[in-house]
């Protein structure tokens, strides 16, 4: 790259030039005397030059560049055309099919040839099985693009037992990012696969469908960019159980193509649930997911945790979980570099130097330090432990009111254990200062209940109770 010349060498190289071209074109008043010409110069040897370089190799085609144990043949509208919405597997082909009677092609090959040997495996008949021989399949293929300027075809494989029960089942879903290969018509690049397997022995607990449960399901988004597909995939429920602890959860995951790969960018709980049966969720969580902003799309869950009811009296079986606190926030997925990160912790700098100097100054100046902390809550209150921090800064400058409101707001935000101690350490402080002694008690136990507190211990101790 040519650096850019200076003004001032420019104005200097131009005034030489021009004071050279006056001087050859006016000369001296008198010519000097003829001289011999000077012998002429041995011509020099030519400079060797450098063989010419290859041109540049075109950059190859993301439709067309695919390793080779990544190709494969598979007649995609073949599959389509013999199984429609659905397919059939069976033991052997004179297996009448509860649908219609008629010989049933096995289809192992195409889920083997599509990249599914999970499901495969999965629903190939048991030896010997009776009965519960067949699987049924329903086979999807949604063209799309997943990179700019390729020819994408995604299939999604959809298999379980035919005759389920909640007592026992088997399912099977799973799929595949296929890419025209250009160069070879009738063959496909296998970009990637997702399987999901599993066996069924519950009726699932987040769900009132039990039938169909749990299921994925698979949809194209627009989220790197407009002119390139990402897939999302949503999973409902699970297996609760019926021990007296059981537990499920909802997720949604993202993916996308990058570098010719399958990557996963995010994947998030929508629903969690514990329970203590026969009792409802004793804690849960719910979350909303949404793609926020231009283009790359910025994945935002906002999320609330919940707590089961107190028992209504000495005879409910049901209890509260003691270790859940109700909080909620906002987690946020940027993408970068081919990747999406999530930011959760991520400071705006502006904010980032109020807190710095807030802390610098708290000792010698708590009021001060409450009003950059005040500043930093007022532009991102979302922004991690800020709210905690205003509220014991509030506490230091002798505001106990507003330490109180803000110290329980920072309460129910707080997403970890650590971060609730603290709070309710700081909440037991103010609970002191305003001589509510029980207050004090019970913060600083649940305050020990969240993490270990040498602090909180010492402030019991000073209460007269043990801790």
């Amino acid at each position: 790259m040519n650096a850019r010349p200076r003004r001032g060498a420019l104005a200097l190289a131009l005034s030489l030039a021009l004071a050279l071209t006056l001087t050859a074109a006016c000369g001296k008043t008198e010519e000097p005397a003829p001289t011999a010409p000077p012998a002429a110069p041995a011509p020099a040897p030519p400079a060797p030059t450098a063989p010419a370089a290859p041109p540049e190799p075109a950059p190859a085609s993301v439709a067309a560049a695919c390793p080779a144990d990544r190709v494969v043949t598979v007649d995609l509208d073949g599959i389509v055309k013999r199984f429609g919405a659905t397919g059939f597997l069976a033991t052997d082909e004179e297996y009448e099919s509860p649908v219609a009677s008629a010989r049933i092609p096995r289809y192992e090959a195409d889920l083997a040839a599509l990249g599914l040997p999970a499901l495969a495996e999965t629903t190939r008949p048991a030896e010997g099985m009776v009965g519960r021989d067949v699987f049924v399949c329903r086979v999807a293929v949604q063209r799309a693009r997943f990179d700019a300027d390729a020819d994408d075809a995604l299939v999604v494989v959809t298999c379980h037992d035919d005759e389920r029960d909640l007592e026992q089942a088997r399912y099977a879903d799973g799929a595949v990012v296929l890419r025209a290969r250009p160069d070879a018509p009738g063959t496909w690049c296998r970009i990637g696969a997702l399987e999901h397997t599993w066996g069924v022995t519950e009726r699932p607990c987040l769900t009132e469908v039990a039938d169909d449960t749990p299921t994925y399901d698979y949809a194209l988004v627009d989220l790197v960019a407009p002119e390139r597909d990402a897939l999302r995939v949503t999973h409902w429920g699970g297996s609760c159980g019926s021990g007296s602890e059981r537990g499920d959860d909802v997720t949604v995951a993202f993916f996308g193509v990058e570098g010719g790969a399958l990557v996963e960018y995010a994947t998030i709980a929508t629903a969690t649930a514990s329970y203590t049966s026969p009792c409802p969720p004793a804690s849960g969580l719910s979350a909303t997911v949404a793609l926020e902003g231009g283009f790359p799309k910025t994945i935002v869950a906002r999320w609330k945790r919940v707590c089961g009811a107190e028992p209504e009296g000495p005879d409910d079986p049901c209890e509260a979980d003691p270790g859940c606190v109700p909080a909620e926030g906002v987690r946020r997925w940027r993408y970068a570099d081919g990747a999406y990160t999530d930011d959760e912790g991520a400071v705006d700098p502006d904010v980032a130097a109020l807190v710095k100097e807030a802390r610098a100054v708290a000792a010698a100046a708590p009021k001060r330090a409450a009003s950059l902390l005040r500043a930093a809550y007022d532009r991102a209150p979302d922004t991690p432990g800020v709210r905690g921090e205003l509220g014991w800064a509030l506490f230091g400058a002798g505001d106990l009111p507003a330490a109180r409101a803000m110290s329980e707001e920072a309460l129910a935000h707080a997403a970890s254990a650590k971060a609730r101690g603290a709070i309710l350490y700081n909440l037991g402080r103010i609970d002191e200062a305003e001589a509510k002694r029980d207050d004090a008690i019970a913060h600083y136990r649940a305050s020990l209940a969240a993490r270990p507190s040498e602090a909180a211990a010492k402030r019991l101790k000073g209460l007269g109770v043990a801790p």
